[in-house]
């Protein structure tokens, strides 16, 4: 899941800068400081609109509770209790939900 991987920068100043010409640099709007810190929950929280729709949510719960997880600081109680309800509904969900979590 991409949340899983991404951390709170402007990539595109620090990892992708030698790839803009330089008058892209010039006329590309500088993101505030509030967007850069809260740029991974608002990943998570883009993925958990979609994925915690009912059509969606059986067949995603490994990257919701990994969403939930990566946020900054992370939703750990979200995700347990997630994982706990799981336990009383399927072993088999609830199984595979927490190996995913153990191995975040």
């Amino acid at each position: 899941m991409v949340a899983n991987c991404s951390s709170n920068e402007d990539v595109s100043e620090t990892m992708y800068k030698e790839t803009l010409k330089t008058k892209d640099l010039a006329t590309k709007p500088k993101l505030s400081q509030d967007q850069v810190e809260n740029k991974v929950n608002r990943i998570c929280d883009a993925f958990l609109a979609v994925l915690e729709k009912s059509q969606y949510k059986d067949a995603h719960l490994q990257n919701i509770i990994t969403a939930h997880v990566s946020k900054t600081p992370p939703a750990l109680e979200t995700g347990l209790a997630m994982i706990g309800r799981l336990q009383g509904e399927s072993y088999t969900f609830a199984f595979s939900a927490v190996l995913t979590y153990h191995s975040i």
